[in-house]
């Protein structure tokens, strides 16, 4: 809780708040409300910043993989990439983050995925009618409770421009444009037709947990994790490319089956093409790298 600056807050919050018994949308008012204040720094915490969309290309590095029948384990970020898999026919897909938002955000895109056309799901997440109240009304019968309860706190009391210009959402440009080429469910009407019809039937699921402790709490294997660049950020991991890629390796390889892979980002400038054993790092679109690690063949 160390990230989070609190200004003028009743001494009853402050101590929910350290003491972690605080529900996740009073936290979400009171980063719209200006009461706190939500830093990201290195370290992310509980109640981070959402991303409102993905800045990595998944496209381009989930277009040539067969992952039908497959299981996955992503980072939750935007919710794009859980998205993004189910449009390649994914069998199940494991989500962690460290920021609770994160699961909300998530749930909202997914229930918006379903129920939404295509048009009305780009403007509500990027275009012109962002977190439109008519378009969010309509949702918001479709969403698990949970969810619901955690939008509604702040479509009830808060216009949609104080909700997503708020410390709950980092301060990125989002752009329908942007989207479309980054994702693949979102690449043309056709795609996202296909993407609704394969959603109804996905399992998926939520951990909210730091990506270190994921080797030890989860149980079951997957075919391909996305990291998304964490490499970035996480100097825990290793300090140089090679000792990032070493520790997956010994870490996060129990978790793959076998000819399972790995795949990471990085927007680091200066960081050249390379390879080692059983990985490589590749620079095909624009500033992002992408880093992949297979055990045996890779998918």
């Amino acid at each position: 809780m160390q990230n989070m600056i609190i200004k003028k807050i009743p001494k009853h919050i402050v101590n929910s708040i350290k003491k972690d018994t605080i529900k996740p949308e009073q936290i979400a008012q009171l980063l719209v409300e200006g009461s706190v204040f939500n830093h990201l720094k290195s370290d992310f915490h509980k109640y981070s910043a959402i991303y409102r969309q993905t800045n990595e290309p998944i496209s381009s590095y989930l277009n040539n993989l067969n992952l039908k029948g497959k299981d996955a384990l992503t980072v939750t970020g935007s919710g794009d990439f859980l998205l993004s898999l189910i449009n390649k026919d994914i069998n199940y897909v494991a989500t962690f983050d460290i920021s609770i938002f994160t699961k909300f955000y998530q749930n909202l895109k997914f229930t918006a995925l379903l129920n939404l056309n295509y048009e009305d799901f780009l403007n509500f997440f990027y275009g012109n009618k962002i977190f439109d109240c008519n378009i969010y009304d309509h949702l918001r019968f479709f969403l698990v409770e949970e969810t619901r309860r955690f939008w509604d706190s702040l479509f009830d009391f808060y216009e949609p421009s104080e909700i997503i210009n708020s410390p709950l959402f980092m301060q990125q440009m989002a752009f329908p444009e942007t989207a479309i080429i980054n994702n693949t469910y979102l690449q043309n009407k056709s795609q996202y037709s296909e993407t609704q019809e394969k959603a109804r039937n996905i399992k998926f699921d939520f951990y909210n947990l730091d990506i270190l402790k994921l080797p030890i709490s989860l149980k079951r294997k997957f075919d391909i994790i996305l990291i998304s660049n964490i490499r970035d950020y996480s100097h825990e991991m290793g300090e140089s490319l090679e000792d990032f890629v070493q520790y997956l390796q010994n870490n996060f390889g129990k978790l793959l089956k076998e000819n399972g892979l790995i795949i990471g980002t990085t927007f680091t400038i200066g960081m050249s093409p390379c390879c080692g054993e059983n990985w490589e790092l590749t620079g095909n679109h624009e500033s992002v790298k992408t880093l992949k690690i297979y055990k045996g063949k890779g998918i």
